[in-house]
């Protein structure tokens, strides 16, 4: 039979040179799981939804972070009317107040939103998900019959600046979105965030940095 005694340590009773290899050992500790970017795609969702957006949190993929191809995409379904009005009021400072998002002025003639807004122009708006690769795939449709009730010049030059302009700001938004999941990842990374993780749930580590708990269940 033979016993073995071995001294172990929590994080702030390291040498500094044994916290800094503790840290880089388990530098992804925190992002093993699904759990740290949840509070962002809820986040997301909440926002996009005050300004017309409708988004299924399992329909949001993303790859990350600092390789070429990189970067998010969602499926939704607009509320065009909705969206016009969010993006021109900065609807979305309902959910969250202090955020700044910064969109191009729609471009669109003021007749022509009035006739979508009427409900003389229907539109249909919505992004997909690519087959491969991380980006927006926007779809947009328009139907109105020729009356006098839709009677403007260059209607269908209007309704193509419109498509752009959404475009524009749905990019804008898919942007919004990975920067701020590579915000939480950088943090969830960090030193500071991993050294929280271990001090809260008093995990115990050899001298040179490595993780111990489970020596303590084989003891047990």
């Amino acid at each position: 039979m033979k016993s073995i005694s071995l001294n172990l340590f929590s994080i702030d009773e390291l040498s500094q040179e044994a916290q800094g290899q503790a840290f880089e050992r388990y530098r992804h500790f925190n992002v093993e799981d699904t759990h740290w970017f949840e509070g962002e795609y809820e986040d997301f969702t909440a926002i996009c939804k005050t300004i017309g957006i409708m988004i299924d949190k399992d329909s949001i993929f993303f790859s990350g972070f600092w390789s070429q191809g990189n970067g998010s995409t969602f499926k939704s379904t607009i509320d065009e009317v909705k969206f016009i009005k969010g993006i021109k009021s900065e609807a979305w400072k309902e959910y969250a107040p202090t955020l700044e998002l910064y969109f191009n002025d729609c471009p669109c003639d003021e007749r022509v939103i009035r006739l979508i807004k009427k409900g003389f122009i229907e539109c249909s708006w919505s992004t997909e998900t690519p087959n491969r690769g991380y980006w927006l795939e926007t779809w947009t449709d328009y139907h109105y019959i020729p009356s006098r009730d839709t009677l403007q010049p260059n209607i269908d030059y209007e309704l193509e600046k419109l498509d752009k302009w959404l475009r524009g700001c749905l990019n804008r938004l898919n942007s919004y979105l990975y920067k701020s999941l590579e915000r939480q990842y950088e943090f969830e990374t960090s030193d500071k965030s991993l050294k929280e993780v271990f001090e809260a749930n008093e995990y115990l580590f050899t001298e040179d940095g490595k993780m111990a708990n489970n020596l303590l269940d084989l003891a047990i």
